[in-house]
């Protein structure tokens, strides 16, 4: 399993990247925030293509009577037929015996390809089964997609925006039956005849049919009669309005850091985390030998709050909430922080930088508790 409460995941594919540089170990930062980069998880598309393409080719040669062997038998025996000397009779009797054995031979090989093209098809659907089986995102074979880990210092804000969905809404009839009481039948019955008498109204006018039904219609309306109704009576209806629950919100989170290099050593940092950032929070082309008609998804991150034990070592901060894996979804930088400056050869003094990401599932409440009931983090016992 991976061990996010360790540097396992500083030794991905590319050499971390560190600033300051001389942040571990040293008190003067005792905090820090990783964003380990990861190759998004799920079966592989390439190798689907390639199983498909050479199933769907197989399908092609159903029927098909290309250059060989049983082709060349055919144009012999037409051949021969053509300057066969003899009567009549012989040459019908031995062109029936030819289109017998022709046939049937053409026959046995429309069955072969058959049943080898379904025998490719069913290795399609075999490699689909086995590649979401074995390929289905897990914590444990998070390890292999591991690209490269970033450390910073923590940002200035570290803020969890938990936006959960509620709205009003108006359940008539259906809220006075559950609102209870001792004349429930018959507040549920009012309600439901009063608030629908406009729309009953307005249907009836619309019975007169033709013209004068559009006209009646037009003119007093479903939601003007309603109101006349309601103005009339100095009554309304009472919706019964409850807050109904509608879904929950990715979390969405936004990091800013200043990058102010002392060296060539931290420009050269500077550039590489900043590309590295921009690199991945894009999509690639996922074609092997140079195609563009499809892009790979760009790549995932997995953030930590770090703080460091009395061994020197970064270990999860257990005050905060963990994150799930995120995306990436905006990379601003503004290379003239405090105005432009720069050093000589023109690299920036200040350098800004701004990060948006947004959480790949929703948290619940199990998650929280850490009690994840599903996901890639499930039974882990990490409180988000």
């Amino acid at each position: 399993m991976v061990d996010f409460n360790s540097n396992t995941l500083a030794g991905g594919t590319k050499e971390s990247l560190m600033y300051p540089r001389d942040m571990t170990g040293e008190d003067f930062y005792p905090e820090s925030i990783r964003f380990g980069i990861f190759t998004r998880q799920g079966p592989s598309y390439n190798k689907i293509k390639e199983k498909a393409g050479s199933a769907a080719k197989a399908f092609t040669q159903i029927g098909s009577d290309g250059d060989d062997a049983l082709t060349e038998n055919i144009k012999e025996n037409n051949s021969f037929l053509d300057n066969f000397v003899g009567s009549s009779k012989q040459k019908k009797e031995l062109a029936e015996a030819n289109f017998t054995a022709n046939t049937s031979l053409l026959a046995q090989r429309t069955k072969n390809q058959t049943e080898d093209a379904l025998g490719a098809g069913g290795e399609v659907v075999d490699l689909i089964v086995t590649e979401f089986k074995n390929r289905k995102p897990t914590l444990e074979a998070m390890t292999s997609q591991h690209i490269q880990s970033i450390y910073l210092n923590m940002p200035s804000s570290v803020a969890f925006n938990e936006a959960v969905q509620w709205q009003g809404t108006d359940l008539g009839v259906i809220g006075a039956l559950k609102a209870g009481g001792d004349n429930m039948k018959g507040n549920a019955l009012e309600s439901g005849i009063l608030s629908n008498a406009g729309s009953m109204l307005g249907g009836a006018a619309g019975m007169l049919g033709g013209i004068a039904g559009g006209v009646v219609g037009a003119v007093i309306g479903s939601g003007g009669l309603q109101g006349g109704i309601e103005s009339t009576f100095s009554v309304k209806a009472n919706p019964y309005k409850e807050q109904t629950f509608e879904g929950v919100d990715f979390r969405t989170f936004d990091f800013a850091f200043t990058f102010r290099a002392r060296s060539q050593g931290d420009v050269n940092m500077i550039q590489s985390i900043i590309t590295s950032f921009r690199a991945h929070s894009k999509p690639t082309y996922n074609g092997t030998n140079g195609e563009t008609g499809v892009f790979a998804y760009p790549k995932e991150f997995a953030i930590e709050f770090l703080t460091l034990d009395e061994n020197d070592t970064y270990q999860t901060n257990k005050y905060l909430p963990e994150l799930k894996m995120c995306v990436c979804t905006g990379v601003n930088t503004n290379f003239a922080g405090s105005g432009w400056r720069s050093f000589a050869g023109g690299a920036p003094v200040d350098i800004s930088l701004q990060l948006t990401f947004t959480e790949t599932e929703i948290i619940t409440g199990e998650d929280v508790l850490g009690e994840t009931v599903a996901g890639r983090f499930k039974d882990t016992k990490r409180k988000f």
